[in-house]
């Protein structure tokens, strides 16, 4: 049985973890308000001051971003926890807006969509990083990145010059995914830790990570062979999997 204590140490964990996803989502939906006005700009015919927006922008936000950062060390030296914490978090928020802004001033129109999948797909994958178990998040990782080749290679594989970078994100898959069986051996031999640091929970569950891993190699290396045309369904298949894998993970959190 818990003590008294523990039970609300436990309660205070999940009140501050609840918290923080709420932040995440909550700067999430900021930064998709900023995507959405600076598209309306751009299709508005003021192409060249959205340009102008966002270098200026980038500029400015990754200046403060960089002050931030480096006002929360000197702060984390003097031992005050927590503006330490507020200051990375205003920081790192200024650091992602300055790179967001860059993306968009170096691919304009294509920027926008990919930034309106790519900002709420980093918060999901937060909040499973902060509930579910971390080899579900590995898992999430590994598959969505599946889903992301698959997708480049269904939608960009005969627009030059983008053919040569989704052959070598699919090179790349490939090898990260052929890499990881070695170190996911290591971490079960080893209860989960690589180079001596936590990789994995001791109750992960390693058959099912080596399954997803085979999973998502098989999916690559048939639209390779069959050719582009069956990449999109083969990403839904992926994205299928991923929610199967979610209602696993769900019905064991209960």
């Amino acid at each position: 049985m818990k003590s008294q204590n523990e039970k609300i140490n436990a309660k205070k964990q999940d009140e501050a973890t609840t918290n923080r996803i709420l932040i995440v989502f909550s700067l999430s939906l900021l930064l998709l308000l900023v995507v959405m006005f600076i598209s309306r700009f751009v299709n508005s015919f003021a192409y060249y001051g959205a340009v102008t927006f966002c270098s200026f922008g980038a500029a400015i936000f990754g200046a403060a971003g960089a002050g931030l950062m480096a006002a929360a060390f000197v702060i984390r030296q003097k031992k005050h926890g927590l503006w330490f914490g507020r200051l990375m978090l205003l920081g790192g928020t200024s650091l992602v807006m300055a790179a967001m802004l860059l993306f968009i001033r170096l691919y304009t129109f294509r920027a926008f969509g990919i930034l309106y999948a790519a900002i709420p797909i980093a918060a999901f994958l937060y909040m499973i990083y902060s509930i579910y178990q971390r080899d579900f998040f590995f898992q999430s990782i590994v598959a969505g990145c599946t889903a992301v080749t698959l997708y480049l290679f269904s939608r960009w594989l005969h627009h030059r010059p983008w053919h040569l970078v989704v052959h070598a994100t699919y090179i790349l898959a490939i090898a990260l995914l052929v890499a990881a069986v070695p170190v996911l051996l290591a971490a079960r031999k080893n209860n989960g830790k690589v180079l001596n640091k936590k990789f994995l929970p001791l109750n992960a569950n390693y058959n099912m990570i080596f399954l997803t891993l085979g999973l998502m190699l098989l999916s690559i290396v048939t639209v390779l062979a069959a050719g582009s045309g069956i990449a999109f369904w083969m990403m839904v298949g992926v994205l299928g999997y991923l929610f199967v894998l979610a209602v696993y993970y769900t019905i064991k959190l209960m």
